[in-house]
């Protein structure tokens, strides 16, 4: 989702330039800005904060949600805090609602015991 954001304002910075027959933003910059080689999530994230596109509080909690998406990602860590998955949860509303995209409320009352 913050890479739909990030596209979203790299794509709203690619007006025509006067005097030129092209945009500010070629096909192949704007893949060098997006296909995620050049810029890593936390680079996006910086970025998105520091533009105003994202509040302070939103980028300190998404980044915590991607260190530890690192942390099991790369070191096979457990994810076991509810908690943790709430915020998880909380900043999608958030970027869902920002975006004007549909949204489904979460029932956190609900409890999901393990098949086996």
């Amino acid at each position: 989702m913050i890479n739909i954001k990030w596209k979203k304002w790299i794509t709203d910075k690619n007006e025509r330039l006067e005097l030129a027959e092209e945009k500010r933003i070629s096909k192949e910059r704007f893949k060098n800005l997006t296909d995620g080689t050049n810029f890593t999530i936390s680079s996006v994230l910086n970025i998105l904060e520091l533009v105003g596109e994202l509040s302070y509080n939103n980028f300190k909690a998404l980044d915590v949600l991607r260190k530890k998406r690192n942390k099991v990602t790369h070191e096979h860590e457990h994810v076991t805090d509810a908690d943790l998955c709430k915020k998880c949860f909380e900043q999608i509303g958030y970027i869902f609602m920002e975006n004007s995209w549909p949204y489904f409320q979460l029932n956190y009352d609900v409890v999901v015991r393990p098949i086996c």
